[in-house]
């Protein structure tokens, strides 16, 4: 039986924390939040029935999806997404309180945090590591409890007031704006909200010329809109691939429905990952 936690990459702090904590405003639930040391725990601790939903990064606007993410899904786990939420990010260098930024000898982040702001952090600290933690409150939590080491952490203003640390540089991103969206994963299917988005996974019992033109043609012939697709290794054999995919509406929406059994039919594949309602920040068109 599930304790009714909502599991989020921890410790607080962290942008999966700052996402659990609007969940559960935009979704009225009430569960305590549970925070996990690293992605395979969290989802590990859902599967084991110790929570009831978890919050994840499933993609970000300047560095692309997580990977870790979508290959413990769909391998590993049988939880289905539920809700999204979308959180603006905003990545700061955070030192301990009177550390020179000049002096700093290591920066410590989540790898897509790091990512984010490669360049950013090349031309500020020439030559200083960097070395990837957990989530980027945990790097804040190192850094803060380090102090005989002149380290620094990127990550929120939020982590920054959490672990005492002094934000120095920010916000530091690369890229032009940059949003991440998190999944909410659990079991309990939400119903038909008019404003849905739904996540399948596809692949083919056999490799033909054309498959992937006939299933695009599927949703387009529906007016299906596809919001995202992307491949992801089978762990079937080199050059064996599934295709994950984001399209809006619902799976009870009849145009859905038909597509769904006519994708399936085509591949011999199909996993439905998920209907769930589209964050209101970011929203979609209401269904037919």
């Amino acid at each position: 039986m599930s304790t009714g936690g909502l599991g989020y990459l921890g410790p607080e702090g962290s942008f999966s924390h700052q996402a659990a904590r609007r969940w559960l405003a935009i979704s009225g639930c009430s569960f305590p939040l549970v925070p996990a040391g690293d992605l395979p725990a969290l989802f590990a601790s859902a599967e084991r029935g110790k929570l009831e939903q978890i919050v994840c990064p499933l993609e970000n606007s300047l560095e692309g999806s997580v990977a870790l993410v979508l290959d413990l899904w769909l391998h590993e786990s049988t939880l289905r997404q539920v809700g999204e939420v979308v959180l603006p990010v905003q990545q700061w260098l955070l030192v301990r309180p009177g550390v020179p930024m000049r002096s700093v000898s290591r920066v410590l982040s989540h790898p897509h945090a790091l990512a984010q702001c490669r360049r950013t952090i090349a031309s500020v600290l020439p030559g200083v590591p960097q070395v990837p933690a957990s989530s980027t409150a945990e790097a804040a939590r190192l850094v803060a409890q380090a102090p005989q080491e002149r380290w620094a952490a990127v990550g929120s203003l939020e982590a920054a007031r959490r672990w005492g640390l002094e934000p120095v540089l920010g916000p530091m991103e690369d890229g032009g704006a940059n949003v991440t969206r998190f999944g909410i994963l659990g079991w309990r299917s939400p119903a038909r909200t008019g404003r849905d988005r739904t996540t399948l996974v596809v692949g083919s019992l056999e490799d033909r010329p054309g498959l992937l033109r006939d299933i695009l043609d599927v949703l387009a012939r529906r007016g299906l809109n596809l919001t995202r697709i992307e491949s992801r290794p089978s762990r079937e054999g080199l050059g064996r691939y599934l295709f994950l995919m984001d399209m809006e509406g619902h799976a009870t929406d009849p145009g859905v429905a038909d597509a769904l059994a006519s994708v399936r039919r085509l591949t011999g594949y199909l996993r439905l990952l998920g209907s769930y309602p589209c964050d209101p920040a970011w929203g979609g068109p209401a269904s037919p």
